[in-house]
């Protein structure tokens, strides 16, 4: 009877201790994603230092490093469901170069477009495995709202049209902001933030300026290697995964980045950029 208990609760221990191995190592929708964006290498050896895997955690970084700049217009106080979002657009912004099983990639020009499309579920996404990644329950299980989703979507879909404003900016050119703000309302419409409709005076819009602004200024500044330090801590508490550990040096035959935030001077033009469509909003 012992002999028969002893190995009853044996069969018990085993048991519990594979559930508790399998429930500790299963892999997260986000973990899945990030896994699949690190097969995509970029073919621009000079100007990044990184694939788009490294790239995308540099950029998630560079929003916290701008965050707290000294002396800085870009120094900028988020509450914690901005950083929230911020953090996720800047690790999604560049998923439209990835999804398409060509892990080789030239410049791909509609990128943006592409990953607001996979963000609002208007186009697959095909993992390595041929499967199609449910955007949906990703953002389902990361807790995060519809019109958050759409926020961080809108995101993806305008950072890289205010990143070329930013670039080319001498002079005021309110021609290009106006067909910037035919994008974002476009986007806006599409994705349903807010209802699919905001007012170009409201402190919604303003604040969608802002958030894209931020985020592509980060994205230029993140060709070039982003070293983890501890005030990135907060991604890892976002994403629930530890990310200081991977991104902290330059890929592999991969330069050392090209710096186009200074040679391109974003810390004026970006913020004169920011400030010239904001106040065609005022």
């Amino acid at each position: 009877m012992i002999v028969k208990n002893l190995r009853k609760i044996s069969v018990f221990i085993v048991f519990a201790f594979l559930v508790t191995i399998q429930s500790y190592c299963a892999i997260t929708p986000l973990d899945s994603i990030l896994r699949d964006m690190q097969r995509y290498k970029t073919s621009n050896t000079k100007f990044h230092a990184g694939h788009v895997f490294e790239h995308s955690i540099w950029v998630s970084r560079s929003c916290i490093n701008l965050c707290y700049m000294l002396n800085s217009e870009w120094k900028t106080k988020f509450d914690d469901e901005a950083i929230k979002n911020i953090i996720f657009a800047a690790i999604f912004h560049d998923i439209g170069k990835c999804g398409d099983q060509v892990y080789e990639f030239y410049e791909k020009c509609e990128h943006p477009k592409i990953g607001f499309e996979y963000i609002v579920s208007q186009k697959e996404y095909i993992m390595s495995d041929g499967e199609r990644f449910d955007f949906n329950a990703l953002f389902n299980s990361l807790g995060l709202s519809k019109d958050n989703i759409a926020l961080i979507a809108i995101i993806v879909g305008m950072h890289h049209e205010l990143g070329n404003i930013m670039r080319g900016i001498n002079a005021l050119d309110f021609n290009c902001f106006n067909v910037a703000i035919e994008l974002l309302d476009h986007f806006i419409k599409i994705s349903g933030y807010k209802g699919g409709v905001i007012c170009h005076k409201s402190k919604d819009y303003r604040r969608l300026i802002k958030y894209i602004c931020f985020v592509a200024a980060a994205d230029v500044i993140s060709a070039q290697v982003v070293p983890f330090n501890e005030a990135h801590s907060v991604i890892d508490t976002i994403t629930g995964l530890n990310l200081r550990n991977f991104a902290n040096s330059k890929c592999e035959s991969l330069s050392d980045g090209f710096n186009a935030y200074k040679f391109f001077a974003y810390e004026t033009t970006g913020i004169r950029a920011r400030m010239g469509w904001l106040s065609l909003c005022a």
